[in-house]
């Protein structure tokens, strides 16, 4: 029995070893639940051993010696999987002091002397983890280079400003062969892009005034995107279709 239980956490380790962490966990739940059981019963039966018997461990006191190492055994592999060794998802998630899911509401094409330049619009969405609430960016950019202002404001009331920097990366198109010319997601009338830089605090009230301090800064990276179009409606100079952005704005990297 003890056999079976140590090939029983050999396969755990291998399972987490994959990258199975959440199956790792649920056999190592189950085998520990079982050892214990087995070894409350095999104690009760130590317990009513008749008068007179061999003093010596008897066979069933081995037996639960056995379990009990094997249950020590997967309570420090349950250690490791659950502590020791966290996956990168949930380590990056501590990391993530917030997030922001932007829809933009308008976005203008800026040119000078006939000569594109960039760009401006505003964006609305809403901000998770740290900080919670609705979302206004306005945002401004040129060449690569963005200069914007995001604004979150909570329930209570509270809101924070924050000067959005950075600079960023213009995905080529990516070619659908299974649909039309005029029913591309990533077309070559769409944009797509990879920003990173920093947000900088710049003004609070209430909870985030106590909370952040004015310059604090923390890093960001986003995913910027516009439809193609067709098939969205062609867009009337020099505005084009809105898009949406995902942002995780980091405690540090």
């Amino acid at each position: 029995m003890a056999q079976r239980r140590a090939n029983e956490v050999t396969r755990t380790v291998e399972l987490y070893k994959f990258g199975s962490r959440d199956a790792a966990l649920t056999r190592l739940t189950s085998l520990t639940i079982d050892l214990l059981l087995e070894s409350a019963i095999i104690g009760d039966a130590h317990l009513i051993r008749p008068r007179g018997q061999n003093a010596g461990p008897s066979h069933g006191e081995k037996r639960m010696r056995k379990n009990l190492v094997v249950l020590r055994a997967c309570q420090l592999v349950a250690a490791v999987v659950m502590l020791c060794v966290p996956s990168k998802a949930s380590a990056q998630a501590r990391n993530v002091l917030f997030t922001q899911r932007d829809i933009t509401i308008e976005f203008n094409l800026d040119f000078d002397n006939g000569q594109f330049i960039g760009g401006h619009g505003v964006e609305a969405g809403t901000a998770s983890g740290a900080i919670e609430g609705a979302t206004l960016t306005n945002f401004k950019f040129r060449g690569v280079s963005l200069d914007n202002r995001v604004g979150i404001a909570d329930l209570d009331g509270d809101r924070i400003i924050f000067k959005k920097t950075g600079t960023g990366t213009q995905l080529a198109p990516l070619a659908d062969p299974s649909s039309d010319p005029d029913f591309q997601v990533f077309g070559a009338t769409g944009a797509n892009f990879v920003l990173s830089g920093t947000y900088e605090v710049v003004q609070a009230t209430g909870k985030f005034a106590k909370k952040f301090q004015i310059g604090e800064q923390f890093p960001f990276v986003s995913i910027a995107t516009n439809p193609n179009w067709p098939p969205a409606t062609t867009p009337t100079f020099p505005q084009i279709v809105p898009g949406s952005e995902y942002v995780e704005v980091y405690r540090h990297r």
